[in-house]
């Protein structure tokens, strides 16, 4: 079976994609033995009037542990709300910055251009994590900033205190397969996909990706909120190679990549197996997933609100906000997709739904 492809946007200090509040922190874990194929994406920008192509897309269902484990569904995305008490939730934020937050990392700077025929300039900086943190809250839609941290926890396994964090983690992401094999496990350690720890401010992009294999993929939202986009393909086509998903693949000019959760530090045996630099660079890559340069989040109309609005309207009105999230990210005449995704969302049958992803969250990615 052919799962999602999916996109999505921070819309607090939550985690990758589309900010709308100050910014996005989280933690995406993997499991594999179940279905998947997804896409990500996200950007902001400024745009007139609707379009034959909007769309209103359905909300992914938001339901409690419980009742996800007494009817659970695997192969569609799916939020588990409050999966750990808030008490808990910022805990393990302040934990995970106290532990990890003198760490080295990369941040992305995306400045957007002016001109719609402009290039956006993409600037990458080393720095810890705490720092990116902080650059975080200066993030907005034309100059945003992104941080993607895979195996952060991993390299910090020397250290008692983070592999208990990490353990507590796992053990969340656990929670919803209380059935079934996680075919990971037979992986040997040091080539199983690594944790990725994700904090992206307001206007911050991801991109438009599909994952290897048919893993399902969970992010736990530690601290903001933030929208994800999937466009899921039918489960039954007519060309029985791709279900549906090879026409999308095609429609959003999708190309292969290799997958940086398959990425080690150990390249002993393979510098001794390998020739040259790009041998030893495939040596360690067990499977490339999919990814598209073309955005569900091309731009953002100008009633958006922005961050520092969103973050007031929360404090003052928690419906209100809740209704304007959800409208920013299931109203394509809001977050606008690029022209080429709309034409083909409008021309073919395939579902196109909005997860609302809130502090304290789970959601399972097929």
């Amino acid at each position: 079976m052919w799962a999602p492809l999916k996109a999505a946007t921070p819309v607090g200090i939550a985690a990758a994609h589309f900010a709308t509040r100050l910014g996005c922190f989280a933690f995406s874990p993997s499991h594999l033995g179940r279905c998947n194929l997804s896409l990500l994406s996200s950007h902001a920008d400024d745009r007139s009037g609707p379009s034959p192509r909007d769309t209103i897309s359905p909300l992914v269902p938001r339901v409690s542990l419980e009742d996800f484990l007494a009817s659970p569904v695997y192969d569609t995305p799916t939020l588990i709300k409050d999966i750990v008490s808030s008490d808990q939730v910022e805990t393990i934020a302040e934990e995970l910055m106290a532990r990890l937050g003198d760490a080295d990392v990369q941040m992305q700077r995306k400045i957007r251009s002016a001109g719609s025929g402009g290039d956006d300039i993409t600037e990458i900086y080393d720095t810890t994590l705490l720092q990116a943190a902080e650059y975080m809250m200066e993030s907005c839609h034309d100059d945003s900033f992104f941080t993607f941290c895979e195996g952060l926890l991993d390299e910090k396994s020397d250290d008692g205190d983070s592999n208990a964090l990490s353990s507590r983690l796992g053990m969340i992401r656990e929670a919803p397969f209380d059935v079934g094999e996680n075919w990971f496990d037979y992986f040997p350690p040091s080539i199983r996909p690594t944790d990725a720890l994700v904090l992206a401010g307001e206007g911050s992009c991801s991109t438009l990706h599909r994952d290897p294999f048919e893993w399902t993929g969970t992010s736990f939202c530690l601290e903001g909120s933030k929208i994800w986009r999937f466009i899921i393909p039918p489960t039954t086509r007519n060309d029985e190679e791709g279900g549906g998903v090879g026409e999308v693949d095609d429609a959003l000019e999708s190309y292969r990549l290799d997958s940086i959760a398959w990425t080690t530090t150990d390249t002993t045996h393979s510098k001794e197996m390998a020739a040259d630099e790009e041998e030893k660079r495939d040596a360690l890559i067990l499977s490339r997933g999919w990814q598209s340069d073309l955005h569900l989040y091309f731009s953002r109309a100008e009633e958006v609100l922005s961050a520092l609005e969103l973050s007031e309207l929360e404090e003052d009105n928690m419906e209100a906000y809740v209704m304007e999230i959800e409208a920013m990210g299931a109203d394509t005449s809001l977050l606008v997709p690029d022209e080429r995704i709309s034409d083909f969302l409008h021309n073919h049958k395939f579902n196109f739904s909005t997860a609302i992803q809130q502090t304290g969250d789970l959601l399972i990615i097929p």
